[in-house]
């Protein structure tokens, strides 16, 4: 039995297609949800967490691409596949600006599909991941501005008891992000959005180490300065992805 490799929507009015293409990613893994049409699978998309829609062109709702044109507004970064028996030169320019994450003629070869669905998945995950730390992380750094405002009120004094505890959480919070971030980054690839700033990971976790326990003003300063560049990186790479650039979903 193939490990599961997530949930994928399949929408085509041909009941010989959805068989086709459901019964390919079964098989390697995936489970799959069927719509015949462009109606059903928006509502879907609507009310069931998926990684993945594999889309027809022609079928009834989606004229001019337009389910693939709302799955941003109903899910944003999901990425969508094209499977089509009529493949034009329009179809094709409308979905490079639109960031579909393939553009596939059928019959498609299983191969392809299942290589096409993991890819697709994998960088959806990542783009999750970085978007939910990132929300995180400017949260986290908002209480630590707080914090920092309170510690400059009452310059050489030690914090209050409820100062203390709720610094020690906040910067409890953050550091259990940022190990996730690490552990994350170094088991992804050197590709990976999060690689490139594994350093910054580390610098900002070392300096929290440092900065809990001590609470100096110059150190909540550095790492206040640290998380903000980390956190502005990071917002970077978790953006949803512009016209002609391949989606990271």
């Amino acid at each position: 039995m193939s490990m599961y490799q997530g949930r994928i929507l399949v929408a085509d009015d041909e009941r010989t297609g959805r068989v086709y293409i459901t019964s390919i990613l079964e098989q390697a893994g995936f489970e799959c949800d069927c719509a015949a049409d462009a109606l059903t699978a928006a509502g879907l998309l609507r009310t069931q967490p998926y990684d993945l829609l594999i889309s027809d062109i022609q079928m009834p709702g989606n004229e001019n691409l337009r389910l693939i044109r709302e799955v941003p507004q109903i899910r944003q970064g999901l990425p969508v596949i094209i499977i089509t028996g009529h493949p034009t030169l329009d179809t094709a320019m409308q979905s490079i600006q639109l960031s579909v994450a393939g553009y596939l003629t059928k019959p498609a070869q299983a191969a392809e599909l299942v290589r096409e669905a993991q890819n697709a998945i994998q960088r959806y995950r990542t783009y999750r991941t970085m978007y939910s730390s990132t929300e995180r992380l400017l949260e986290w750094r908002r209480q630590l501005e707080q914090i920092q405002a309170l510690l400059a009120g009452r310059p050489g004094e030690p914090p209050g008891e409820s100062l203390g505890s709720f610094a020690h959480i906040t910067l409890q919070n953050i550091l259990g992000a940022l190990v996730d971030l690490k552990r994350f980054s170094l088991a992804s690839t050197q590709g990976s959005p999060f690689f490139k700033h594994l350093d910054a990971i580390s610098e900002t976790i070392d300096l929290l180490e440092r900065t809990r326990c001590s609470f100096n003003a110059m150190e909540f300063g550095e790492l206040h300065h640290k998380l903000g560049s980390l956190v502005e990186a990071c917002a970077q790479a978790s953006h949803p992805p512009a016209p002609g650039e391949p989606a990271i979903s």
